[in-house]
């Protein structure tokens, strides 16, 4: 699939790079499976940088 349009910030430095992309996808499934866990066991203790 086609790479998104690039959006940059305001001294020029581009956001949405592959790897900033990537990050973001994989912080939000973390962020949804650690709710899932919670859910599951509310005696869970998120890892601490959660």
């Amino acid at each position: 699939s086609p790479s998104p349009e690039p959006i940059y910030s305001s001294d020029g430095k581009r956001l949405n790079t592959r790897e900033y992309r990537t990050r973001r996808k994989l912080e939000e499934e973390r962020h949804n499976l650690i709710q899932k866990i919670l859910k599951i066991n509310p005696d869970f203790k998120p890892p601490p940088d959660y």
